[in-house]
């Protein structure tokens, strides 16, 4: 346990980008109900652990609560996300552990908008939408070559990285998903990684 929480807090303080215009802000929170006395070393473990904030509230009192907890949410995303909560026993449970992260960071290197083009994107059920593609074409792509799939990653200008995984034909994305060792891969950029000249294409995406 004493080495989980070592890493979990390096994991926060690496992560943790506080800026103006771009941030990266981990929020934890303890929901615990009222009914069960819970000792006070209980709140300074995940206070001081998993920078975690406890509120005591009464889960009879359940869309009080609920409306709460989302409205807790919607703040810590900057109003992104506002989602349903349900407290399904209000007898029985005990605690609702609520993470929430913030993020928003520029490309290193933006894709240029005049190569930005209409094209066809495969849906996993086979159908295909018509949609506004990003390009960027690079003579010395580093790519990581896998079994299932190949990834690319393009980097944000405060140090992040995002992964791009593009499954092989025939594979579906959820084979690598359930595939803990293609995943542990993929964050560890475990893979076979070659210089490759290519034309990298991504739809123009939003995330909430």
């Amino acid at each position: 346990i004493e080495d989980l929480r070592y890493e979990n807090d390096l994991l926060y303080r690496a992560f943790r980008l506080d800026g103006n215009s771009d941030y990266c802000i981990i929020s934890n929170s303890a929901w615990l109900n009222s009914k069960w006395d819970l000792k006070q070393e209980t709140f300074d473990t995940l206070a001081k652990n998993y920078y975690a904030t406890s509120y005591s509230r009464d889960f009879r009192k359940k869309e009080e609560t609920e409306a709460e907890i989302s409205e807790w949410i919607t703040r810590k995303t900057k109003e992104k996300i506002k989602p349903d909560i349900f407290i399904e026993d209000p007898e029985s449970d005990l605690v609702r552990l609520i993470n929430a992260v913030a993020f928003k960071d520029a490309w290193k290197e933006e894709f240029d908008a005049e190569m930005t083009k209409k094209n066809n994107f495969f849906k996993r059920d086979g159908s295909k939408i018509s949609c506004d593609f990003m390009k960027e074409h690079r003579s010395d792509a580093k790519v990581g070559m896998a079994d299932k799939f190949m990834m690319y990653s393009k980097e944000m200008k405060n140090g992040y990285t995002m992964n791009f995984v593009l499954p092989d034909e025939g594979v579906d994305i959820n084979d690598i998903l359930s595939d803990e060792k293609a995943v542990a891969d993929i964050y560890a950029g475990n893979l076979d990684y070659k210089n490759l000249t290519i034309d990298f294409l991504v739809p123009k995406f939003e995330v909430i």
